[in-house]
């Protein structure tokens, strides 16, 4: 796996041990040894990701059984989707006015790792997918990241920008 590998795969094992709650969005994507996706949380993937870490098969049920605590599929326009040993659960997509998708996958992780401490997963990833939704609405990176603010604001109004 390599210098920048084993490096990770000791950060989670740092982690784990200090009882932080792991969340981990691989990209881009490669296949990832079982000692570091064991006792992952939350491993955050799009398709495309899901199908390298599956080795093709697009099965996400197959990383909790390599020891991922759940599995959160990114879908785009289609919304988003967690997966546990509980079940699956559909995280419904916000309808607006697109421009650019650039920084729509970084604005969803960065909502669900920010908020998941005080919000929980559900609310998370609800944060998150509206966080998504708003930075598809704007052109650019970096300038198109809603803050938390303008996400609660945005959930407030029932996803009407």
């Amino acid at each position: 796996m390599g210098l920048a590998g084993d490096a990770l795969v000791d950060v989670a094992q740092r982690g784990r041990a200090a009882g932080v709650t792991l969340v981990l969005n691989p990209s881009p994507a490669q296949p990832m040894p079982d000692e570091l996706l064991r006792g992952l949380d939350y491993l955050v993937l799009n398709e495309r990701a899901l199908h390298v870490l599956t080795e093709g098969t697009g099965d996400p049920t197959a990383l909790l059984d390599r020891g991922v605590g759940s599995v959160v599929l990114t879908l785009g326009a289609r919304g988003a989707c967690l997966v546990s040993r509980i079940g699956v659960g559909d995280v419904a997509p916000f309808r607006v006015s697109s421009v650019d998708s650039t920084a729509a996958g970084d604005a969803f992780l960065g909502a669900l790792a920010a908020t998941l401490p005080e919000r929980g997963i559900d609310g998370a990833l609800r944060a998150a997918s509206a966080a998504g939704a708003l930075a598809t609405t704007r052109w650019g990176a970096q300038a198109a990241l809603p803050t938390i603010e303008e996400v609660d604001a945005f959930l407030e109004r029932g996803g009407a920008v």
